[in-house]
């Protein structure tokens, strides 16, 4: 191993620590001294094992410690002003703030004091999660923090704790605690074949799965979450049509969505990098805006696809004709780069969540 590896490896593993105990940085006398660059790293971390408002308190004491000439110590006193030059200061750390896990109590103590930082969406957002009983947070709202979590899974791609990441997001659109996921290995393509004749026989009648790729060459990991059937003329006679979207819940006879451009609305698609940590996840919504119709196809002959942005192709992992490119899901997920991007798949599986009843 090169000297640049061990520095890598060791620089991971202190990072991972940090992620893992963050209260040696936010707790330290030194934390007001931590660099912008620094905080901001640690705030996008999913796995930061810190309650939300934890996070936020801390946030408000780095940003007032770096703000000068504030006018007063008691925040009921700020001018307009302070509150302008708090705003500057923490303009890089407001949005990633997971502000709908904030318990209510919580909130209207520590965050309305000082609510003239946030955007007027935000606070329309909050106030209608707060305020409106049933009211869900809005489908671009960032995922909880996983806090090292892990869920079992069965996989050759990735592991327990980018397993819990995605059960998080799932747990973002259809609720139930991440430790109630489970995730059933339906397919794996180097067992089953990569033909999309297997992946219709074994998954097309299936609701609530989750597709797992490895892009050859690259090692990296892409996938998404596809909450209602994957064709419109599939029939199964165990799956249960519901009259309302509301009545769709996770178990272990999925129930079928009625309206598949509701189902739409859940799906996601995500980038795990090469599976090594949690740094280089990215998270990609359908945008409704670019969305249509349904997601759903009436191509008995395709394979796991996403709208035009995800597509695997027939034996995909013999030719380079499975494509991905950033349409309809937003952001993207190839660090911004337009067009598409053909790829051989290396090893590709799918998973049907559903919530446990142990």
């Amino acid at each position: 191993m090169s000297g640049h590896e061990t520095f890598e490896k060791l620089n991971t593993h202190c990072l991972e620590t940090i992620c893992e105990e963050p209260h040696l940085i936010f707790k330290s006398d030194d934390f007001l001294a931590l660099d912008e660059p620094m905080l901001v790293w640690l705030l996008k971390r999913d796995d930061l094992g810190m309650d939300e408002i934890e996070v936020w308190d801390y946030t408000v004491q780095w940003g007032i410690g770096n703000t000068e000439n504030l006018s007063s110590h008691d925040v009921s006193m700020w001018t307009v002003d302070d509150f302008i030059a708090l705003e500057k200061t923490l303009h890089q750390c407001i949005p990633l703030i997971r502000y709908f896990e904030i318990a209510a109590d919580d909130y209207a103590e520590k965050v309305l004091p000082y609510k003239k930082i946030l955007p007027k969406t935000l606070k329309k957002q909050l106030l209608t999660f707060h305020l409106k009983a049933g009211s869900e947070p809005p489908l671009n709202a960032l995922p909880p923090r996983v806090l090292c979590a892990t869920v079992a899974i069965d996989s050759v791609i990735t592991n327990p704790r980018h397993a819990a990441l995605i059960a998080s997001w799932i747990k973002r659109r259809l609720g139930s605690d991440i430790s109630e996921y489970k995730f059933n290995l339906i397919l794996r393509g180097s067992r089953d074949g990569f033909s999309n004749s297997i992946f219709r026989q074994m998954c097309a009648h299936l609701t609530s799965t989750v597709v797992l790729i490895k892009i050859c060459g690259s090692g990296k990991i892409i996938g998404g979450y596809q909450a209602g059937k994957w064709f419109n003329n599939t029939k199964r006679s165990d799956i249960l049509l519901d009259e309302e979207f509301s009545n769709f819940t996770l178990s272990r006879r999925p129930r079928q969505l009625s309206n598949p451009e509701k189902a739409s609305n859940l799906n996601f698609l995500f980038s795990l990098g090469t599976g090594k940590n949690l740094k280089s996840v990215q998270l990609s919504f359908a945008e409704q805006r670019l969305c249509n119709g349904s997601q759903r196809s009436n191509n008995t002959h395709s394979g796991p696809f996403f709208y035009n942005d995800l597509f695997i192709s027939d034996q995909s992992n013999s030719n380079r004709l499975s494509w991905y490119q950033c349409q309809t899901y937003q952001p993207n997920l190839f660090n911004g780069q337009i067009g598409q991007h053909f790829f051989q798949v290396e090893e590709y599986e799918v998973f049907q969540a559903v919530v446990h009843d142990d």
